[in-house]
């Protein structure tokens, strides 16, 4: 099974771990380290929606000690473990004290190091494993997973995360070498993914008057909940899923919480239909519909009085607009989440745009009140099933030609270290819900057609879900099998093979230029596809799914010396996605013989494409990928000083559509075992980009190294 494989890997890795008692007087050394950082912007981070100003939000002290010795005196064993104990005063609470699997690991390292027969050196234990060398990127390195707390604003040894694992190297007579790795697969640590509780519930719950929308709800009870809310570097793709305002993980239950309360005033009353009004039997009037005043929308009458309809300049006291639904939705959630936004009871200012949507309402204008009913005090779920790949298995070759090319040939079989989500609808019982759609072809109590809603089944073929039912007591009206929407965190086995080659190459004009490079395939890997027309009929679980596709990625760097003694390094970056998808979804609404001239007799087509994992948002229309994306890189690092003994580096990043990363730091050594350090990292650029998005995060940090 795959958690006894893991369990037998972590025990053979420890084993050695209780020798060490019995070994010789081990060397014991370390270092401490304390940083201060600062934001230099003022402005707001991503998921928070609490300005900073240029406030300290790290003070984070660690201390490393390094135990060496021997083992074996008569094979030469030796092992090697290395402690760390940290805490940050000004960290998020996810991040101020050691974790494991985190660059705050407790125990960071804890190998043997040893020989099997004549030519075969292992090292078995907790360890890292480097086998790319690109600039400021993870490429072919990729055996350890990263944290990435602080971006990549890290030194790849401190983000990266050991794992336990046998790395086994045999030199070969010719001078080639082989490598053979055997890992246990873990995530990389992502600021609003990592930190989720397995199994962590999302939900609101309401309760109210008697047909009384003019007031606040009686009762509420919240368990929505803030992930790494005021960490200060948060992907919008990753605030896009557990974000407190943007993510689907809390914007489901306040949807839930809003549909509630429209099936609670609907049950309250009787339309001129003269039956009492259930949303999940209204499937003829639609999201954009009630915002409008128009159509079977319409004839919610009495929900709203005197609101102004879209900015029309004068009071509609028969219907709903969009203020109303803001106004409703204030009521229910308090403004948490990003449901509506923008509307105003002010003639001219109403505001609404189905066309370039950035509130939850605007991106599903076609959805019927029956898919609305389906919502209807739902709650979210997060489990994590990450830990159910096997191990992970890689190989690598490596060797030199006569004419002094260097390169080598990697393979790795390995759990995706990225996280994919897969979503899917639960009853109360846990089982899977089927979603189907359907459309429209009575007519209803309007007379309107072709209208497309989405329907919940569960195993045994019973629907209804959401469904309001009972009789009214004290204003609160039984709600019939309310779902759950699963988010599943998994991470895809994926193929990786790739290989990277160096160089040098004399000139007369720039002296020796080392020309190097890395290439890596990659196979079965998930990226994210938004389907903008499903999304348009509430159809949430198959408007956000993964794709499984293929992705070519490689680097090309030349290394040069100049003024001296500075290495001028410049790169090109190209990510390749080989499963590009950009296309459009028609969902079929009109049929023969329909006479009616609304706009829900017409197909419904929206968008479907390859979302930017890395920066999709509710706020940028859930950004469309680039089939080929690049980036362009230069590093510079020169040692100073009477006898070279201070450096100073900076990098910079340049991606395609102008996101752009500067990193310069110095280490100044004031004596043997004391460097000042100091960073200042600066974010810029387009704010839908990788490096963009994190203007307001950029900073300033100071620290000291003591070394014993």
């Amino acid at each position: 099974m795959i958690y006894q494989k893991k369990l037998k890997l972590a025990i053979a890795s420890s084993i050695f771990a209780l020798g060490f008692s019995y070994a010789a007087t081990p060397e014991i050394s370390g270092k401490l380290t304390h940083e201060h950082a600062a934001f230099t912007n003022e402005g707001t981070t991503i998921g928070s929606n609490i300005s900073h100003g240029k406030d300290v939000f790290k003070a984070e002290t660690s201390a490393r000690i390094y135990i060496d010795g021997i083992y074996d005196e008569e094979d030469g064993s030796s092992y090697h473990v290395e402690l760390q104990g940290f805490n940050d005063f000004e960290a998020e609470e996810n991040y101020s004290g050691g974790e494991s699997y985190t660059q705050r690991d407790p125990l960071r390292e804890a190998y043997l190091d040893t020989t099997f027969g004549d030519k075969w050196a292992v090292r078995a234990g907790k360890q890292q494993t480097v086998w790319g060398t690109a600039d400021g990127m993870k490429l072919l390195d990729a055996i350890n997973p990263t944290d990435y707390s602080e971006l990549v604003q890290n030194q790849m040894e401190d983000s990266r995360i050991p794992v336990w694992m046998i790395n086994a190297e045999r030199n070969n007579d010719n001078g080639s070498n082989l490598q053979v790795i055997v890992s246990e697969s873990k995530s990389n640590f992502i600021p609003g993914f990592s930190t989720i509780s397995d199994g962590s519930a999302r939900s609101v719950s309401v309760t109210r008057g008697y047909g009384n929308f003019g007031a606040r709800q009686s009762a509420m009870t919240k368990t929505t909940s803030a992930v790494d809310r005021y960490q200060p570097f948060i992907m919008k793709g990753v605030d896009s899923i557990s974000g407190k305002s943007n993510g689907i993980l809390n914007i489901v239950p306040e949807l839930g919480a809003v549909a509630e309360s429209f099936s609670q005033l609907g049950a309250s009353f009787t339309p001129s239909y003269g039956y009492g009004f259930h949303l999940e039997n209204w499937d003829y009037a639609t999201v954009e519909e009630f915002v409008h005043n128009t159509g079977g929308g319409a004839n919610f009458g009495g929900a709203c009085t005197d609101y102004y309809q879209r900015g029309s300049g004068s009071a509609v006291s028969t219907g709903a607009g969009s203020y109303c639904l803001q106004e409703i939705a204030f009521d229910t959630n308090q403004d948490a989440a990003n449901l509506l936004s923008g509307m105003e009871k002010v003639a001219g200012k109403g505001s609404w745009f189905d066309d370039k949507p950035d509130t939850t309402f605007e991106y599903m204008p076609d959805a019927t009140f029956k898919t609305f009913a389906t919502f209807a005090r739902a709650s979210t779920k997060y489990i994590r099933d990450g830990e159910e790949n096997d191990a992970n298995f890689g190989l690598r070759y490596k060797d030199t030609t006569k004419s002094g090319l260097n390169y080598s040939l990697n393979y790795l079989r390995s759990a995706d270290p990225n996280p994919h989500m897969e979503l899917e609808w639960q009853n109360a019982s846990g089982q899977k819900l089927t979603v189907s759609e359907s459309v429209d072809t009575n007519g209803g109590g309007s007379g309107a057609t072709g209208y497309r809603s989405i329907t919940l089944t569960d195993p045994s073929g019973s629907s209804a879900y959401g469904s309001i039912g009972g009789t009214a007591v004290d204003g609160t009206y039984t709600l019939a099998k309310p779902v759950t929407l699963v988010l599943r965190e998994k991470n895809a086995t994926i193929d990786n093979i790739g290989g990277s080659f160096d160089t040098t190459i004399e000139t007369e004009t720039l002296g020796p230029v080392v020309i190097r490079g890395e290439a890596l395939y990659q196979k079965d890997v998930m990226t994210p596809i938004v389907d903008r027309a499903k999304m348009s009929i509430g159809n949430i679980t198959e408007a956000f799914t993964f794709n499984k596709g293929d992705k070519l990625k490689y680097v090309i760097g030349a290394d040069v010396t100049a003024l001296t003694n500075m290495m001028v390094s410049f790169q090109f970056i190209q990510d390749r996605n080989l499963d590009y998808i950009d296309t459009t979804t028609t969902l079929t609404n009109s049929y023969a013989g329909n006479a009616s001239n609304t706009r829900f007799d017409t197909d419904v087509t929206g968008a479907r494409y390859t979302a930017d994992l890395a920066t999709m948002s509710l706020q940028n229309q859930y950004q469309k990928a680039e089939k080929n994306k690049e980036f362009y890189s230069l590093y510079l690092s020169k040692p100073y000083g009477a006898s070279g003994q201070h450096r100073w580096n900076n990098i910079f990043i340049y991606e395609e559509n102008g996101g752009k990363w500067n990193r310069l730091d110095t280490e100044y050594t004031i004596s043997d075992d004391t460097i000042f350090t100091a960073e200042y990292n600066k974010y810029w650029g387009n704010e839908n980009t990788q490096f963009g998005q994190f203007k307001n995060s950029s900073n300033v940090q100071l620290g000291v190294k003591y070394t014993f």
